[in-house]
């Protein structure tokens, strides 16, 4: 029976059609076959569709807009109604907010000011410092050393600075020069600067920067010479202020009349900055002996606009490593002592200072440089506007702060980091 079947199916005869949902066909067995459940799938899809979604959101908006008085469409307003509710009372009170801020604030500085005004006005006889003032006759606090002695030399300083940019940037359009002629033009230019600032004292900077560079040049692959770097200038910055920039009767009492020759600023101070720098020649020479940069150029360029039209940022200038030959002992010199940048900075690394001087900046026109000296003029005039108004260095310099009272005693904690800030706001180390 089995073989005489199959040999019916292999000629050819029907397969009875499988349906879901239908009748099974009728049989002569006793035995009835149990009736498959239906199944209804959706298209691949349809559930998450965004265009079926709309479609039904929009039959259930058509419906409630249709009968108006259901409890659907009433719980709807109500939640909009809530809603629109909270978001108004969360607009007003940040408009609560912002007000008391600004009354605070108000109220604080027009405290401030007051009592800085009162107590500059009561105690003037007392303090030391000041000196005849230009604004309204008042006087003037140089009571700090630093900013006296700049502002005494600023009408020279700014003349200094014009002549050397006009002259170094005359020889260098004439003769066409490069990173290495530019760096023996800035160190005869920057070595005569320094002379009139600190007369005989360039011994110790010309001593100091040699030794940092020969260190670097030995020590720079080894394992431990960041240490090294650091503990070495930290010791430096120290000794320099124990000893006050060093009289030359250390050295000798037939050295002792150079001290006659200290020039008009105080090298040791001026110094603080030459250390920052010498740490990060250092450190780009350390960098590049182990060519250990991280820099990626072609995903620096995916996120940078300046570079991607054809100019280069800073931040590419300070992160690529210089060529071997631009480590030399008279571009670092002249890295050192920089005269534009030598007193007030701003600092920027080696790297970045040799691939300028290499090839100078073209990412600021001359209305941006302009913009800068505006802002540098603003900020001088609210120095001088600050130091005819609050005596707040002179307090500090002085003892009667001792006998003030604790509210008195923090305005002039308040308004003395701002006599330090203020000469800073108009530096932009991207423009240096």
């Amino acid at each position: 029976m089995a073989q005489a079947a199959n040999q019916q199916h292999c000629q050819g005869s029907p397969v009875p059609s499988q349906s879901f949902g239908a009748a099974p066909p009728s049989s002569g067995s006793a035995t009835t076959a149990v009736r498959p459940r239906q199944r209804v799938r959706a298209r691949r899809g349809q559930a998450t569709d965004p265009h079926s979604i709309a479609e039904r959101n929009r039959g259930r908006i058509l419906a409630l807009i249709r009968n108006p008085n259901s409890s659907e469409f009433k719980k709807i307003q109500e939640v909009d109604k809530e809603r629109s509710t909270v978001m108004l009372m969360g607009f007003s009170w940040k408009l609560w907010e912002l007000a008391f801020i600004v009354l605070y604030a108000l109220a604080f500085y027009a405290l401030v000011i007051h009592r800085s005004l009162q107590l500059s006005h009561d105690n003037s006889h007392r303090l030391f410092g000041l000196r005849p003032g230009w604004i309204l006759g008042r006087l003037n606090d140089l009571s700090d050393p630093q900013w006296r002695n700049f502002r005494g030399n600023l009408p020279i300083l700014m003349l200094v600075f014009g002549i050397f940019t006009l002259v170094a940037n005359s020889i260098r359009r004439f003769y066409h020069l490069r990173a290495r002629g530019m760096s023996f033009i800035w160190s005869f230019l920057s070595f005569c600067y320094l002379s009139y600032l600190h007369g005989a004292c360039v011994v110790f900077i010309l001593l100091i920067s040699s030794m940092n560079f020969f260190l670097v040049k030995i020590f720079a692959r080894t394992k431990y010479f960041v240490y090294m770097l650091w503990i070495f200038n930290i010791a430096v910055l120290l000794l320099n202020r124990v000893y006050e920039g060093y009289s030359f009767t250390l050295f000798g009492a037939n050295l002792a009349f150079l001290d006659s020759y200290r020039g008009t600023f105080r090298w040791h101070v001026c110094f603080n900055f030459v250390i920052l720098r010498m740490i990060s020649f250092g450190l780009d020479y350390h960098w590049f002996s182990f060519q250990d940069s991280r820099f990626d150029q072609k995903k620096h360029m995916q996120g940078c606009y300046t570079c991607r039209s054809g100019k280069g940022c800073y931040f590419a200038l300070q992160e690529r490593s210089v060529p071997i030959d631009k480590y030399s002992f008279n571009i670092y010199l002249s890295y050192l002592i920089y005269a534009p940048l030598y007193i007030a900075g701003p600092i920027t690394s080696f790297n970045a200072f040799a691939m300028q001087l290499d090839i100078p900046q073209k990412n600021y026109s001359v209305g941006q440089i302009a913009w800068y000296g505006v802002r540098w003029a603003i900020s001088m005039f609210l120095m001088e506007i600050l130091t005819h108004f609050f005596y707040y260095n002179a307090y500090a310099s002085s003892d009667i702060w001792k006998n003030l009272s604790p509210l008195e005693i923090f305005i002039i904690g308040y308004g003395f980091p701002i006599l330090v800030i203020c000469p800073l706001m108009g530096n932009n180390p991207k423009v240096g």
